[in-house]
């Protein structure tokens, strides 16, 4: 071999002699420099030839008329105009001018070299390469590529632990070559054995580098990895069918394993494009080779590709399939005795605490399985807590060992088998609950069709031990030939020809038993108190109407006597009725007399300001407020004492509904001044303003029982309360209007001004417009409607069980904050409504000072004078205000014209603020003709 290297002449370049063109010089004329090679062998082409006589082709047709007699390079050097002189005497019809592009002598080659002929260039090439090549016989070669393929290094490549690849070895000097072969063909054929044992080697160190992790699905994806290496390696080791020497049949031996290791270390970026130190492994391997299987498919890749990522994703999502089942109920864990957490709380529909296992599945699943899923899981927790002895909550072990647990599946036939399994167990489920509601005796295993083994008597797929590399001998017990045997393509089934339609199959009877569960709790939930498990979501609906949307008229009447009273002024110079009103109210009597001052905030009861601060506070708010809710209580019970009606939830109301005084929030200050004493400016001077908010303080809580905290969240007992901080507010104003058209305040309050009198008559009957309207249509149109509608779709849910809207208690959560909604903008409380609430706060605030200018008047603290004065500014602030909430209104109706198809229906309820500008529409001003 060193012999062959160190005479390039004596290879197999000089047989191409008999094969070289005239024109080409032999051989043993080409230049040993190979820097020279190039321009030395153009200028022996292109000059005359030596050695031997050659006939230079005509390439181009010759020039007519007499040859043209080349001189030798001593003439030429005595004498240069020779040329020219024969030229002169040729006699031709043609030009004659001698250049090279004239000349028949000279060839003319192409300008690039790879166009030039075959053996020429060959030649060349051979001729340049020869001091740099390491030819070496194919038989060799082989031997050295198998060596390659198990990962070990040879005599012609060893392994680069620094860059972790192999590199050509010290002893083959120059480049690695296969006699008979190109160097490029050479390195193509090298190429695939590189590649497969490189990455056999960095693959085989990913599985000790995931012993140390926590993840439950890592170690079942290194255990999957295992036998995907044990498989290849097995097939790699296998003596190939083609001969040795035959190297382009044996690179074509290894074309199915090549695909499959780069698949799967572009996955776990150790492909031959990264070098140490690697990048991390993905954080989320699940996702990875979901998203690596989806591209498999959708571009069509080898179906060893697919089988591999496959079966990858298949044993790495085992541990995670068992997680979904048991948050379920198909676990051990999940109904071990005494394992309900009472303290643990679910308080809202966005909280979740499933195990990591079941997130990081859900990630992968198609958004309705996930969802179905997800409504399930917490149905689960909320049913354990709401009724423990469910039906649902208590199977037994021997139970769970005989249900089969989920797997992929990859034929039609196994396709059409779980839809009906699936089908078949939810009619089971639903046949089970009807049996434990009736009060009949359940047997589980009277309903199993057909028993399944359990899963205990399989072993243990992802034990610790079984991460090594198994021996190649035990190939037929490897799980990965066994799935590769039993799925030929196309790997998907036709029924779901992509990766989401066949998770909806995979998840079947999972998903059947996900809806039975969450059908499950709804019912328990709109089941009366009286039974097992009852939550009596449409009592606890009632009461928050009857008292936060004051729906409950001897509740409303009771809270008006308490907080708003009659501020006549015989209330303030007759302590006698005085007294008796306290005395009803449960308020010490005063010490001193009663001052004008103490009525200033118009509207508000007796002894509300008396302490001198605001709110007020103290026990005597308390306990009044407390017998509000008591005797109101009382009133109903004694109705339904007559009806013969039994309502627990009614019953304990009194522990559920209270006042209580909330906190300030910052920039929250407006109510803190009910006296008025801030200065406000209008058209007449500075005068008192009296606050609408001055009844904000009061909250009216609920306690929500744990297990209708999704339907009855904190946020939509906050919407409750924030109407009905609203209501008070209408509410005083109300009281207040009817308190000016009290017989004992129908003397004139302006003898000296008739036109006073009128405008104040005027003034009155437009406020007590506005405030009717304003009031019949919040408990009309704008609350009442829209409730009606939403409670009386419960009811007939509670009756039929069936509705597409409401199938679960989320979407049934999700309905009422629509509802909710619904309600706000009815109020014109929602944030986008602040200009149109703007306006009817200061209609209201308007009245309210119109109320006090008549209190003020009849009490004498307010002359007479300046009483007209602050007449006319009221009455036409009234108007101006009332007539640009008017104009706001119809804007806001003609922003939302909506086409006849996309009218939402009745069900809704929607509030129509179309209702409130009809009823105020009498404060247009009226257009006359002419």
């Amino acid at each position: 071999m060193a012999d062959l290297v160190h005479h390039p002449d004596e290879l197999s370049l000089r047989p191409l002699d008999n094969f070289l063109p005239d024109w080409l010089p032999p051989s043993s004329e080409l230049p040993r420099n190979p820097e020279d090679a190039f321009t030395k062998g153009l200028a022996l082409a292109l000059g005359p030839t030596t050695g031997r006589s050659r006939d230079v082709p005509e390439l181009d047709k010759p020039l007519e008329g007499p040859p043209v007699v080349e001189s030798s390079e001593e003439e030429k050097e005595k004498d240069d105009d020779h040329v020219w002189e024969l030229a002169a005497k040729a006699v031709s019809h043609k030009s004659t001018l001698f250049t090279w592009d004239t000349s028949s002598q000279v060839f003319r080659l192409p300008p690039l070299l790879s166009h030039h002929p075959e053996l020429f260039y060959a030649a060349l090439r051979k001729t340049v390469q020869t001091p740099t090549v390491t030819p070496f016989p194919p038989e060799y070669i082989a031997s050295e590529l198998r060596t390659l393929l198990t990962g070990y290094s040879g005599s012609l490549w060893i392994w680069n632990n620094i860059e972790e690849q192999f590199v050509p070895s010290p002893n083959a000097a120059g480049s690695i070559v296969v006699d008979g072969y190109s160097a490029t063909a050479s390195t193509s054929i090298f190429e695939r054995f590189l590649t497969i044992g490189t990455l056999v080697r960095r693959l085989q160190a990913v599985p000790t580098q995931l012993m140390g992790a926590s993840e439950s699905w890592m170690h079942a994806f290194s255990h999957a990895l295992t036998l995907v290496l044990s498989h290849i390696r097995s097939t790699l080791e296998v003596e190939p069918i083609c001969p040795e020497k035959n190297l382009s049949s044996l690179h074509l031996e290894y074309e199915t394993q090549e695909p499959m290791l780069v698949a799967v270390a572009t996955l776990l970026r150790r492909d031959r494009s990264h070098y140490p130190p690697y990048r991390s492994l993905p954080s989320n391997m699940i996702s990875a080779l979901y998203k690596a299987l989806d591209r498999a498919i959708n571009t069509s890749a080898p179906h060893a590709v697919q089988c591999t990522l496959s079966f990858l994703l298949q044993l790495s999502t085992q541990p995670c399939i068992r997680a979904v089942e048991e948050a379920l109920g198909l676990g051990r864990a999940t109904f071990l005795p005494d394992m309900v957490d009472e303290s643990s709380e679910l308080a809202s529909p966005n909280e979740d605490r499933a195990p990591m296992e079941v997130k990081v599945m859900e990630m992968i699943l198609p958004s309705e399985v996930r969802q179905t899923l997800e409504r399930g899981r917490k149905s689960l927790v909320l049913l354990k807590k709401a009724c423990p002895a469910h039906i649902l909550c208590g199977r037994t072990i021997e139970d769970i060992d005989d249900a089969e647990h989920l797997k992929w599946i990859w034929g039609d036939d196994e396709v059409q088998r779980v839809q009906a399994e699936a089908e078949q167990q939810a009619d089971l489920l639903r046949d089970l609950m009807c049996r434990w509601k009736s009060g009949l005796p359940v047997d589980h295993k009277a309903h199993v069709p057909a028993p399944f083994p359990k899963s205990t008597a399989a072993p243990n797929e992802f034990d610790i031990s079984l991460l090594l590399l198994p021996a190649t001998q035990s190939t037929d017990d490897n799980a990965f030939n066994r799935f590769l045997g039993s799925h030929p393509p196309p790997l998907l089934p036709s029924s779901a020809p992509t990766l989401p339609l066949l998770l909806h199959h995979v998840f079947a009877k999972i998903l059947a038993r996900s809806k039975v569960i969450s059908h499950a709790l709804l019912d328990s939930l709109l089941s009366p108190a009286s039974q097992q498990g009852g939550a009596d979501l449409l009592a606890h609906l009632h009461i928050l109407s009857s008292f936060h949307l004051l729906n409950f008229a001897p509740f409303t009447d009771l809270l008006t006597n308490a907080l708003f009273v009659h501020p006549s002024p015989e209330i303030a110079h007759a302590p006698g009725t005085r007294s008796r009103v306290r005395a009803r109210l449960g308020i010490a009597p005063l010490p001193h007399q009663v001052t004008g001052e103490e009525f200033a905030a118009v509207g508000l009861g007796v002894g509300l300001t008396q302490r001198g601060q605001w709110p007020p506070g103290g026990s005597d708010l308390n306990w009044i407020l407390r017998r509000v809710v008591i005797d109101s209580l009382e009133v109903d019970k004694q109705g339904r004492l007559k009806t013969a009606r039994v309502d627990k939830v009614w019953e304990q109301a009194d522990s559920i509904v209270g006042f209580a005084i909330r906190d300030i929030e910052e920039g929250d200050d407006a109510w803190l001044d009910p006296l008025g004493k801030s200065p406000h400016k209008s058209g007449t001077g500075t005068k008192r303003a009296t606050a609408v908010e001055a009844l904000d303080f009061l909250d009216l809580q609920y306690k929500v029982p744990r297990s209708l905290a999704v339907v009855l969240s904190e946020r939509a007992i906050q919407k409750y309360r924030q109407i009905f901080s609203f209501l008070l507010r209408v509410l005083r104003v109300d009281t207040v209007v009817r308190t000016m058209y009290d017989p004992a305040i129908h003397e004139l309050l302006f003898p000296s001004s008739e036109a006073n009198a009128h405008l104040l008559l005027r003034t009155r009957f437009l406020a007590q417009g506005f405030t009717s309207s304003l009031v019949n249509y919040l408990m009309d149109s704008a609350l009442r409607s829209p409730w009606s509608a939403f409670y009386s779709q419960l009811t007939r849910v509670k009756e039929t069980s069936r509705d597409p809207e409401v199938q679960d208690v989320f979407a049934l959560a999700a309905r009422h904050e629509r509802v909710m909604n619904t309600l706000l903008e009815g109020c014109m409380l929602l944030p986008g409504q602040a200009q149109l609430a703007g306006e009817v706060r200061v209609c209201l605030g308007t009245i309210l000072l119109l109320g006090q200018l008549v209190l003020d008047r009849r009490r004498g603290t307010l002359s007479e004078q300046e009483g007209g004065d602050q007449l006319r500014s009221l009455a036409h602030k009234l108007i101006t205000t009332t007539q640009t909430l008017v104009q706001l209104l119809k804007e806001d109706q003609a922003g939302k014209e909506l086409p006849r198809a996309t009218i939402p229906t009745g069900n809704e309820g929607g509030a129509k603020l179309s209702d409130l500008l009809l009823r105020l529409c009498f404060y247009e001003p009226v257009k006359r003709n002419g």
